[in-house]
This record gives structure tokens, sequence and C-alpha cells, in this order.
């Protein structure tokens, strides 16, 4: 039954105040009087509880002040108004809940002071109690934090020490040495405890000095220049200094004392202490975590995903992934550091880009959302190592004043080439063709990855902002180097060189020198996409997958089981190449062979034998002209049915117009046929097998020497081997481009470029990776391992604001890449080989 309001009582109408606080002249509607609220809450319950435990009870005397003491430190912690009274009222209700050694009173003696007491001290036993302030209490701790809590509580923790502890120290202190002091102290609890303390206390206080930024910790400097100069010894230096204690204890828990002394042991060591005193001091402030965002820029480096920031930054090795997109950012503020460096050093550079296609899908695909194609423009800038401030910078001739000995290989070029096969056809190892300038070009280049552009190359429009951007990237860099600007050599595989050569030509119509773009100069293409287009050529004239004879690539590529290899070079390039290589250098083997009448390659040769006990000059001199008649046919096909031609007598009908005058005064013509003897020349009945072996050898060495080429830069070499290349582009149509490509190259290096930026332009399209003599690669294969580290990125990040995230990443590339290997340097890492425990593809049998 519903209750009402009572008829008897009259309402007040004063109003209500806020609860609890409600004067008592104020009735309710169920007429009883407001009660205040005096109930504990639990946070109350839990301080007087651990309090009470923690005092070891309550005293039998001095209770009040005990009490007081109670409520005033509980106020302080919960912010309650409690009195001493109401703390010993509720101990009463909850005293049967304490163990029965709490819950009883303890009696507590004074000091005694008669001299039976002064010969043998007997003090009160004080039981432990806080020095400082009762520990807070955690609300719903689990165990194991209640068990880190309890450590924690021990350091505001004391006690006192008995009588016969004393009588026991002080005779050790006057008739011992000083570990057996030691070990008595310690044997005492409180003093344990005490010297515990007093080393956690020194311990804490010189972490707190480290945490002032005055103090100029090393953990401390996080901006890029500091993450990239990163050295563990330098730390090592600090924690031995700073934190004594903290070093020894770490090294007792890790070092045995077997293995004191051991300096691998320490070596091996060194990264994880100080790994853990970063750890320590980065949760005691979040600012000492340089070691961390090195860490964490060590993991952007290698393209990890971001959840694996999410794991590693709960046991504090990384940071959060925001932080790391912070740092990514700081870092790519310095994306032109390297190469300003440079160019105050009188370094030239150049500048290489290429398209970057990446493929976004939907999970759920609708009419208004579907996946995209995103077309965008990647760049790189390679630092020269070569100088060429001591070439002239006059103009070598004009285009149309060259010979036809510019394009067509001449006795000399004949001759070089010819150097060069004799090296490939015997298997000779050593020095090609090594320039002079030899220890220059042994140097790596420094390679920096430019911030990717959300354009598209196929766009004009777009064309000419990457262009717009490069000239806005070399005013930069030689503004802040304070050198004056100097023509930037440009360029990309053979589209991307059309593109940018009539992107500028949409400029040429301006005013000013950075409108019209005058310091992008020269734009050439690249050398890795000619050497996969050489490989198509191959492909395309020795190459059926319906042929099984015996000596044809698909045979061989059926009978030694390569399945990778394929027509489609330009996706298959890495094995096509490897298998072409092998099968070139088998036919080697076998034309060698032939040649000198040897069965098996341990054999004698019966035929061109080398003559016996000659000289070296003497052996030198028969190496030459033997090897270069072997070149002479079997590869260059001379002096065999390739060249010949039969000379065939037969007749042919003449017929010899005749004029006549008729009498009326007309013109009639008559034919009087004749016959003549004429000789017309024939091709012989060729060998196919050999012509294929001829086409084998001819396309096979002149790829191996352009592979050779790039590997091992030298201008001589290459124009002479572009010149033999161009006639094999032209005879294949769909390749010809590429053979108006050399032809073009071949007159600027010849005629059109100053002779300073002909070396500097050809030099500039390789680049240097292992800081070898035979250690070049294209330039446009860097950029495609640079394009695959991008498309990497973008597989690791979300989405939404994609373009923002790639652009700023992008530009880090390079900062990111010399942290982390300042840091394999500083930790000592061993490279990982990648080679694998298989013979190599030339090592097999023939």
């Amino acid at each position: 039954m519903e209750r009402i309001p009572s008829f008897i009582h009259i309402y007040s109408n004063i109003p209500n105040g806020p609860k609890g606080k409600r004067g008592r002249d104020s009735t309710s509607p169920t007429g009883k009087t407001p009660q205040q609220e005096l109930h504990w809450s639990e946070k109350e319950k839990d301080f007087l509880n651990t309090y009470i435990l923690q005092a070891g009870g309550v005293p039998a005397t001095g209770v009040n002040p005990f009490w007081n003491e109670c409520a005033n430190k509980l106020n302080k912690y919960c912010g309650s108004s409690r009195t001493g009274v109401m703390c010993r009222s509720r101990y009463r209700k909850v005293k049967n809940l304490f163990p029965v050694e709490v819950a009883q009173e303890k009696q507590t003696d004074a000091f005694s002071l008669t001299k039976e007491t002064q010969t043998d001290p007997v003090l009160p036993v004080i039981e432990k109690h806080f020095i400082d302030y009762p520990p807070k209490t955690i609300e719903q701790q689990s165990r194991e934090e209640k068990l880190i809590d309890d450590v924690l509580r021990q350091r505001f923790v004391a006690g006192d020490i008995s009588n016969q502890d004393r009588a026991e120290l002080l005779h050790c202190v006057l008739y011992t040495d000083a570990a057996t002091i030691a070990e008595t102290m310690l044997n005492i609890e409180s003093i344990k405890m005490a010297v515990k303390n007093s080393i956690l206390m020194d311990i804490e206080k010189s972490a707190s000095q480290k945490c002032i930024r005055s103090d100029n910790s090393y953990l401390f400097q996080m901006d890029y220049q500091n993450l990239k100069e990163f050295d563990f010894h330098k730390l090592v230096v600090e924690i031995a200094t700073c934190q004594p204690y903290l070093l020894a204890s770490l090294l007792a828990v890790s070092v045995p004392t077997s293995r004191v002394g051991s300096i691998k042991s320490i070596q091996d060591l060194i990264p994880r202490l100080l790994l853990v005193y970063s750890l320590l001091m980065s949760y005691r402030f979040h600012e000492l975590s340089r070691l961390q965002r090195v860490l964490t820029v060590v993991l952007l480096d290698e393209c990890v995903h971001e959840k694996v920031f999410d794991r590693l930054q709960v046991v504090g090795v990384t940071t959060s992934y925001q932080t790391a997109n912070r740092i990514t950012e700081d870092i790519g503020k310095h994306c032109y550091n390297a190469i300003v460096e440079g160019v105050r050093c009188g370094q030239p550079f150049r500048i290489i880009g290429d398209n970057i296609n990446v493929s976004v899908g939907v999970k759920h695909e609708r009419t208004d959302h579907h996946g995209v194609m995103l077309n965008w423009f990647g760049s790189a800038a390679i630092l020269q190592t070569k100088s060429f401030d001591e070439m002239p910078h006059d103009i070598q001739g004009q285009a149309k004043d060259l010979q036809y000995y510019h394009f067509i290989p001449s006795d000399q070029d004949e001759r070089r080439l010819k150097s060069d096969y004799r090296l490939q056809s015997s298997h000779i190892k050593g020095s090609k063709g090594v320039p002079s300038s030899s220890e220059e070009l042994t140097k790596k280049n420094v390679v920096v990855p430019l911030e990717v552009l959300p354009l598209n190359e196929q766009k004009y429009a777009d064309v000419v902002s990457i262009l717009d951007k490069y000239e806005s990237a070399v005013e930069e860099i030689y503004t802040v180097a304070g050198q004056d600007k100097l023509p930037v050599h440009i360029g990309g595989d053979q589209l991307t060189r059309e593109r940018f050569t009539g992107g500028k030509g949409l400029r040429s119509g301006c005013l000013t020198e950075m409108e019209k773009l005058n310091h992008l100069y020269p734009i050439t293409f690249e050398m890795w996409h000619t050497a996969m287009n050489v490989s198509t050529v191959i492909f395309k004239c020795l190459y059926r997958e319906e042929s099984f004879d015996q000596g044809t690539i698909n045979a061989e590529r059926i009978r030694l089981n390569r399945k990778t290899v394929n027509a489609d070079v330009k996706n298959h390039y890495d094995h096509d190449k490897d298998f072409t290589v092998l099968f070139i250098k088998g036919y080697i083997v076998e034309a060698v062979c032939d040649y000198f009448g040897l069965e098996t390659l341990t054999d004698i040769p019966t035929n061109h034998s080398p003559p016996i006990e000659a000289f070296m000059v003497e052996m030198e001199a028969w190496f030459n002209d033997t090897m270069d008649k072997f070149i002479d046919e079997y590869v260059l096909g001379r002096n065999t049915d390739a060249t010949k031609r039969i000379q065939i007598d037969t007749e042919e009908m003449i017929v010899t117009p005749l004029r006549l005058l008729l009498p009326n005064g007309s013109i009639s013509t008559v034919f009087i046929p004749k016959k003549q003897k004429i000789s017309v020349f024939s091709e012989a009945q060729h060998d196919r097998v050999k012509h294929y072996d001829y086409n084998v050898l001819q396309l096979g060495l002149l790829y191996m020497q352009f592979l050779d080429v790039c590997q091992i830069t030298d201008r001589s070499r290459l124009l002479t081997t572009l010149k033999y290349m161009m006639p094999v582009f032209k005879a294949v149509n769909s390749r010809s481009k590429y053979a108006l490509e050399i032809l073009r190259f071949l007159a600027h290096q010849q005629a059109s470029y100053y002779l300073h930026t002909a070396n500097k332009s050809l030099y500039g399209l390789f680049v240097n990776t292992d800081g070898k003599i035979d250690s070049h690669i294209p330039a446009d294969l860097q950029m495609e391992h640079i394009v695959r580290k991008i498309k990497k990125l973008v597989k690791n990040v979300g989405f939404n604001n994609i373009m923002g995230t790639i652009s700023r990443k992008s530009r880090a590339l390079a900062g990111m890449s010399h942290v982390a290997e300042q840091y394999d340097n500083a930790a000592g890492l061993i490279v990982r080989a990648q080679l694998h425990k298989k013979k190599k593809s030339h090592l097999k049998k023939r």
C-alpha cells in the first residue's frame, strides 16, 4: 500500500539545504528527523586497517595520541574530517577481524636508568613505524601489484635495535674487522633495513637530479642529430657516475662471480644494462627516452606494423605510435642535411624520379565506394663522389658536325670491345678496364629519398609541378649551403625522361630562370631499364616456348628446371637475368672447347695450342691473337657461311625500245627483246643451328659487357658498348625507341654537352652501394629499391590520411636509415649474410 503524506505534520517553508546539512528545524515528508551521514567509505576503511596493521596494533598506553595521529593522517590522505574518537569507534566494531597478535594491546616499557641497565641496557622494543607518511592504499590491487606496493612501502618503514643487538654490534666494532662488522650489521634486521633504505634514497636522489633539464642527462638529448650520434659508451659513463649502486646491483644479478673479468661478457652486457637503466628513467620522467626513440626509429626503418609499437610500449622498449609519428616528422625536417653538407664540400648531386602506383582495395564495395589506384611520384637525390672541377666547361662541338664514327663502332671501338670480350670468354677474373679515377669511384654514394608527391606523371600539368618541386629543392639546398646555384642533373626511365623534357619545354617561354627550370639540366634516361630491354631483345630473338631443340633457351630452362624464367622480362627480370648469364657462360665454354679441340675441360688443346717454353710477353701476345681470332669466328661470325655469297650465272631477257618515224610523220616505238648473261649473288645455305649459336654469343657477350660496365663505371667503355647496342635495338621494332635514346645520348655526350657536364651526367647514372670499385648499380635500380620500400610503408599504414603519412615518412627515410646504421655500429651488430648454402649456378657442371 502506498504511503501518503501525513496531514498532521506541518511542513516548513524553509528550503532544504544540501544533503547532510539540513537544519534541525526542517522536517521531512516522512515525519522523521534527518540523520547525519556518518558511514565510512571503502577508502577510509582500507586506510584504517592498513594503518593499524603497519603499526602492529593499538598500544596499551598513549591511546589518545595514537588515534589522533591516525585521524590526522587519514584526513590528509582521504580528504575526510574524522576525529580520533571516530577512528577508535570504527576499530572497536571490526576488532575481531584483525589477527590476535594485532588485536591484543601491546605493553610498552619505559627506559630503566638503574645501575643494572647502564652496563646492560634493556630498551623497549618498538615495532616498525612510518618515518614520513603512511603508504597509500591502491584500490582493488592484484596480488602482483600488492607485492610491488609492499616493497615500495618498506622504503618509509624503520625499526629500533634491541639491547642485545646493540651490545653485539658494539663488541664487533671494538674487536673485529670490517667484514665481520658488516656481516653483523646485516644480520640485524632493523640496521639492514635502514642501510637499504639509505642506499635507495641515494639512488632516488640521483634519479631525481637527472630529471632536471639543466643537468643535461644523456637521455634528455632527443633531437635528430643526437639520435644519429647515439653511443652506448657515453651512457655507460652516466650510469657509472650517477647511479653506481644501481649499476652494481644490476651487475650482481646478471654476472656470476665465476665470470667476473670476462671482457666479452661485459661487451655483450652493456646494451642490456643500459636498456634497463633507460626503461627505469623514462618511466620516472618521460623525456628521458633517448634510447627508446632510437629503438623506435630502428623499427620504423624496417617498416614494422604500428601494432608492434603498441605491444613494445607496454614494456617501455619503444615509444607510442603517435610519438613515433612525431619523431618521423622531426627527422623529415632534416631531409636535405646530407646533401647540403656535400654541396658545401664541392660535391655535385643529381635527382632521379620514378612513378609509384599503389592499388588500394576496399573490403565492402558499394556503388560509391570502390578500390582506387594511387598514382604518386617518388624521387631521390644522389650525392656524387667523383670531382669534375678540373674538366673544361667549353662546348665540345655541334651535333651537326658529328661524323659516322661517333655513332657507328670504329676500329678503336672494336679493339676495346675485343679486349673486354677476351676477359669474358676466358673467364679471367680481375680488373676489367678499371678507370683512372678508381679511388673516387670506390666511395659509397649518399642516397636521400625525397618527399613522395601526390602527382601523376601521365599528366603534363603534374609533370610541370614535379619539376617545380625539383627547382624549389635545388633553390633551398644551395641557399642553405651558401653556394651559387649550379645545374642539377635529373632523369628517369625512357618514358619519364621524355616527359621531363616535354614539361621543361612548356616552360621555355617564361621570364625568370626559376620559372624556366634552367637549373634542371641535363635530362637523361637510365641504364637499368636499358639492360632490361636488352634482356627482352634476347628472349624475343632466341626464346620460343614451343621449341624443345637441344641448346635452345627453352630446352635448357626445362633441363635445369628453372620454372621462374619467363618471356615476360619486365615482371621476371631477376630470374631471367640469372638464367641468361648462366646460359651464355655455358655457350662460351662450349665454343672455347670446340675452338681448341677439347673433349673435356681437363684435356690438352689439340688446336691452336700455346707455345712451349714461351716468355710472359710472348704468351700474352699469343693469347690476344688467338682470342681475337676466336671472337671473329665464333662471336662476330666472320669468314663463315653467314658472310659467304654464291655467284650464279644466268640469263635474263631485256627489251630495247626502237623509235620509228612513219611516212605520215607519226612516231612509233617498237620493243625488241634480247637475251644477255648476268651473274646473281645469293646467300649460301646457312647452318641454322650454328647461326643460333652466333646470335647467342653475340647478343649474350654484349649483354654481359653492358652489365659489367654498369658494375665498373667507365665512360669510354660505356659509349663503345652503346654504339654496338644501338643497331640491336633498331632491329627490333618494339624496342627501337631505345635506339633513338642512345643516339640522343651519344650526340649529347660527344657534342652538345660541355666535357664537364658530359662526365658529370654519365657518372651520375650509377650509384656505389658498397664502397668498392665493382659495387655500382644503375641509379634507376636504386630508385626501384626506394619505391619498393615506400610501397612497404603503404601496407603498414591505414587508409585514413594515407598521403599525409607516406609523405611524412618518405622524407624521413634517409634520416631513419642513418640512425639505424649508427645503432648497428654502436651495438656491434653483425651483418646477417644473405647467401644460402647452395651451389652457385656457374659452378654447375656443363
